[in-house]
């Protein structure tokens, strides 16, 4: 490919880029995640994530202000696509500023490895020279775009920034879930995007409370319920029969496995879960 071609080439995929309806398309053909076991594969996404991307891209294309605030079970890779959207926007876009905050030191290192995945494993040719990056920031020179990683809990975050897009993962257990949100969110405003998500830390918290009162429809955030049940592969087979009869013997009443009685039963009976399914609940919890 001689200078005039490549050139071509790279204006028609930042186009193909910078088309909402292309989204799915880009993340299966250029992003990648690393998976537990270390293998480096292409992010296709899942059903939990075909869901959420059902209500991004729609109000992407509309150019809507997006606010959602998502309840979903664990390992359900929502950051992952959060970041992937946020790397494809930051590609494309010029002065964007965004922040990515985890709940702790690890969770926010973890965060920063697949935003840092997607960017290594883009080839070469289609890399964006960085400014800076370490372990809290990528920045990237030419259209000045950085996404931002911190921790809840560590000092003062996000009082001086003007923020466009903004991802706050696992808030129901952030130390001070108020006082962040409310220095974040003023810092957010105006943005296109704010993403709070977390899976379940009781009742009465500032996400609770915040979902509850999306849920109803009194506030800006749309609420999005991501279950495990979703998951048509979230299951596991019984080692053998005493294994299957011990679950049965207390099913719905163990209190590991049930913050409130009969709740397993109430999963059989009102979302068609299965024993398969309970089981690798109950082996996650």
């Amino acid at each position: 490919m001689n200078p005039e071609e490549l050139k071509r080439w790279l204006n028609e995929e930042l186009d193909f880029w910078e088309d909402h309806d292309n989204l799915i398309e880009v993340m299966s053909d250029w992003l990648k995640i690393r998976t537990e076991k270390g293998e480096i594969l292409k992010l296709i996404p899942n059903v939990a994530q075909i869901k959420l991307l059902k209500i991004i891209i729609p109000l992407l294309k509309e150019k809507k202000l997006i606010r959602l605030i998502i309840l979903k079970a664990r390992q359900q890779g929502i950051s992952t696509l959060i970041q992937a959207i946020f790397f494809i926007i930051l590609f494309v876009g010029s002065n964007l500023r965004a922040l990515t905050m985890g709940h702790e030191t690890a969770s926010s290192n973890n965060l920063f490895n697949i935003y840092s995945t997607y960017y290594n494993e883009l080839p070469k040719i289609l890399q964006p020279t960085l400014e800076f990056s370490n372990e809290k920031k990528k920045k990237y020179l030419a259209s000045t775009s950085e996404n931002k990683i911190e921790t809840a809990g560590k000092g003062e975050v996000g009082r001086s920034d003007t923020l466009q897009l903004l991802h706050l993962t696992e808030v129901a257990f952030y130390p001070d879930a108020k006082k962040t949100l409310g220095a974040l969110l003023q810092a957010a405003k105006y943005a296109m995007m704010i993403v709070i998500e977390s899976t379940a830390n009781g009742i009465g918290d500032e996400f609770y409370n915040m979902y509850k009162t999306a849920k109803k429809g009194d506030s800006d955030y749309i609420a999005v319920f991501l279950s495990w049940l979703d998951f048509p592969n979230y299951t596991k087979e019984f080692r053998n029969t005493a294994e299957k009869e011990r679950l049965l013997s207390d099913l719905g009443s163990h209190p590991m496995f049930n913050e409130y009685d009969d709740e397993e039963q109430l999963l059989i009976d009102e979302y068609n879960a299965t024993y398969e399914q309970l089981l690798l609940e109950r082996e996650r919890k």
